[in-house]
């Protein structure tokens, strides 16, 4: 089973049904005194449909022996011989030789089973870091890990901080921090008409009515629109044409792309791999490979690791209706996660 076989299997199923059994519902706001009305993602499959469709696909994976999804879906795409360029046989050997590693981690936990390993991270608004795959051979390490937690990706801020002015300073969603992000300018500026065109056509309903022209407030009511269910979405609105500000703060829960042994020794350089449409991959998942380990890091028995997880909040403002959004992030917290990898080769 392959990302080929899995795209035919998949090929007459609608998107927006799988969609649909994520989307974020309301919290029970009632009483709460926050500072944002946040949303709770429920990692439940709402519709029938998609429970059925991601059973029977464990089902199968499982029935073939396919327990690393994960490693499965993280090969590289190589062209047949014929497709090849003569220019690249350095490049087809450089994949070719990470894939039979990634073959013989898939190999590796085919025949040890799954033993996923999760850990409670309260410290990071109960969270939850889940390792469910794991290959060490000695000489690299690799990974497939799973977040889950109920942050809300987007939520509205109703008591703004009073300096916000003074830290949303960073432009959004433009190309050039000094330039004006007036559509018009852009265009006279050198901007293709097509693309000014397909701009303006795409904005929401409520920014054709009150005609949003600069690309940052278009592009981020474009999202919130996507993010927020509709009364939400509705009463973002509200809360801008009411007091001629909005600020809404994106949660960002992520690890980081340094890897620690327990004491400090950093395993080098690793690649990170989300996983955001692969129906056999719960989503959250990502992929992490260190293929360059440290001396120190090498011909051990078992490798001992931490992960660190970060929380960091994005704030997007918007100052009047036909102000651009400037954004600031501040750090929340990060926590650091120990796990055990045997050694394969052992």
């Amino acid at each position: 089973m392959n990302r080929e076989l899995l795209s035919k299997a998949f090929g007459d199923i609608d998107e927006s049904f799988i969609a649909q059994a994520y989307r974020p519902v309301p919290e029970d706001t009632s009483g709460s005194s926050g500072k944002s009305i946040r949303l709770k993602k429920k990692r439940i499959l709402t519709l029938a449909l998609a429970a059925a469709l991601l059973l029977s696909l464990s089902v199968a994976a499982y029935a073939k022996g396919w327990m690393a999804p994960i490693f499965h879906s993280a090969r590289y795409v190589i062209p047949d011989p014929e497709d090849r360029r003569p220019d690249r046989e350095a490049y087809y050997t450089e994949i070719e030789e990470k894939n039979a590693v990634f073959e013989a981690a898939e190999q590796y936990m085919n025949e040890r089973g799954p033993t996923p390993e999760s850990v409670h991270l309260p410290e990071l608004d109960d969270s939850e870091i889940s390792l469910l795959e794991r290959y060490y051979n000695g000489n690299m390490l690799a990974l497939g890990v799973h977040l889950e937690t109920d942050l809300p990706d987007f939520a509205v801020v109703y008591e703004l901080e009073e300096d916000i002015r003074e830290k949303a300073t960073f432009l959004e969603f433009v190309d050039l921090q000094d330039s004006d992000d007036d559509l018009d300018a852009l265009l006279a500026a050198g901007m293709q008409r097509d693309i000014y065109d397909r701009i303006l056509e795409d904005r929401t309903d409520y920014a054709k009515k009150y005609n949003l022209r600069r690309q940052s407030a278009i592009t981020l009511d474009g999202m919130l629109e996507q993010a927020l269910p509709p009364e939400e979405y509705e009463a973002a609105w509200n809360l801008l044409l009411e007091t001629g500000q909005l600020c809404v703060v994106r949660n960002h829960l992520f690890i980081s792309d340094h890897i620690l042994m327990e004491d400090g020794t950093d395993l080098g350089e690793t690649n990170n791999f989300p996983f955001y449409f692969d129906p056999s991959i719960p989503p959250g998942s990502l992929f992490i490979q260190a293929f360059e380990l440290p001396e120190a890091a090498r011909g051990l028995d078992s490798l001992t690791f931490q992960l660190i997880v970060r929380h960091v909040q994005t704030f997007y403002y918007m100052d009047g209706l036909y102000g651009s959004v400037r954004s600031y992030s501040n750090p929340v917290g990060e926590t650091l996660v120990s796990f055990r990898v045997e050694n394969a080769g052992t």
